[in-house]
């Protein structure tokens, strides 16, 4: 029975295939043959375990991504509009670590469990990114002409004169570090990431205990 991915045989060619997915037996991606070849040996509801896994994560990233892109340049973008799409981004973490506790035999609570924390450290991570960005220069151009803004910068937006001030030196002719710094203190005091910071501290907190 040839693997399939996201419900596709890995070897035929379909218009129903997901965008960007190769599909035929000459250029099938790499990890996918890798994966075939490592779960080999691995109990039959293992293997489909595994599977479903990587086709999930595929569906998943794949429409995060899609809906990313019809936001991009959009100022009027909330913060929290933004926050769900960085939740959802957190598919990929979460299959790998769900793979993990399979491949190392946990039960259903720990395949959980695991699960859990991959997905948290991935919203932490790319939440310290956000921040990151804000004094890159270079980076913060970017993502205002092609990308969304950071998410901190999107929740000092709800102030009407900072948005307003902070687009002003976006727009200029080159994005300087001097820049960056005066949009960092246009936001002093209001560069969170959301307005109830509980809420990813109580995230972080449940899935951390769930690995007792």
């Amino acid at each position: 029975m040839p693997l399939r991915c996201c419900g596709v045989p890995i070897g035929y060619s379909t218009a129903a295939a997901m965008p960007g997915m190769l599909v035929n037996t000459n250029n099938v991606p790499t990890v996918i043959v890798l994966l075939n070849e490592a779960i080999e040996p691995l109990t039959e509801n293992k293997r489909k375990a595994i599977i479903e896994l990587v086709k999930q994560a595929f569906f998943n990233i794949s429409s995060v991504e899609a809906e990313e892109t019809t936001l991009r340049g959009k100022i009027d973008l909330s913060g929290q509009e933004y926050l769900r799409i960085i939740e959802k981004k957190g598919a990929v973490s979460e299959a790998t670590a769900r793979i993990g506790a399979i491949l190392g035999g946990g039960n259903d609570s720990e395949i959980k469990a695991l699960g859990d924390y991959g997905r948290t450290l991935s919203l932490v991570m790319t939440i310290r990114d956000e921040f990151i960005d804000i004094f890159e220069p270079e980076e913060l151009a970017n993502r205002f002409a092609r990308e969304c803004l950071p998410l901190p910068i999107l929740n000092v937006f709800k102030n009407p004169e900072d948005k307003d001030a902070i687009i002003q030196l976006l727009k200029g002719r080159k994005m300087t570090r001097k820049k960056t710094e005066k949009i960092v203190e246009i936001g002093r005091g209001r560069l969170y990431v959301v307005r109830d910071t509980e809420k990813i501290d109580k995230i972080v907190l449940e899935d951390y205990y769930s690995l007792d």
